[in-house]
C-alpha cells in the first residue's frame, strides 16, 4: 500500500539535504546577523539570547526552512523518478517529526511558529512534488 511505494533511500537522502542545507544557512544567517551587531562587551549568553530574539533571524530562519523543504521535496520527486508523491509524503512525516522534536526543544516559540512546524511541512513537501511533476520536463 502507501508503504510500499516509499523509496526509504530517496527520502534519508531527502532528510539528511535538508539537515545539510539548513545547517549551512543557519550559520551563514547568523554571520550575516553578527555582523550587523554591536557585540563589543557582551557575553555568549547575552549573544545567545539576544539572537533568540531577532525578529530577523526569526523571519529569516523561517524562510529558509520553507525553502529548503520546497527544493529537498522537489528534488527527491525528481530523482526518485515516481509519478506518485510518496516519497514526498514520507519526507513530509519525517520532517513533521523533526517539527515535533522542535517544539519540544524550543517552547519559548510564539505558537504560530509551532503550528507552522506541524502543517507547513506536508503542505511544502506535497507543493514541491506538485510543481516538479508539472513542470517535469524528462515525461516522469
Amino acid at each position: 500500500m502507501f508503504l510500499k511505494n516509499i523509496s526509504i533511500k530517496w527520502v534519508a537522502i531527502g532528510i539528511i539535504t535538508y539537515m545539510l542545507l539548513t545547517v549551512i544557512a543557519a550559520g551563514v544567517l547568523n554571520s550575516v546577523w553578527m555582523a550587523g551587531q554591536d557585540l563589543a562587551g557582551l557575553s555568549q549568553q547575552q549573544v545567545s539570547l539576544m539572537a533568540e530574539t531577532s525578529p530577523f533571524i526569526t523571519t529569516w530562519s523561517a524562510v529558509i526552512g520553507v525553502l529548503a523543504t520546497l527544493f529537498v521535496s522537489m528534488l527527491v520527486t525528481q530523482k526518485s523518478n515516481r509519478k506518485d508523491f510518496s516519497n514526498a509524503t514520507g519526507l513530509a512525516v519525517c520532517l513533521t517529526l523533526f517539527g515535533i522534536l522542535s517544539i519540544y526543544l524550543h517552547p519559548e516559540h510564539a505558537i504560530l511558529h509551532q503550528l507552522g512546524k506541524l502543517f507547513f511541512p506536508i503542505t511544502l513537501c506535497l507543493l514541491g512534488a506538485y510543481l516538479t511533476e508539472k513542470f517535469s520536463t524528462n515525461g516522469v
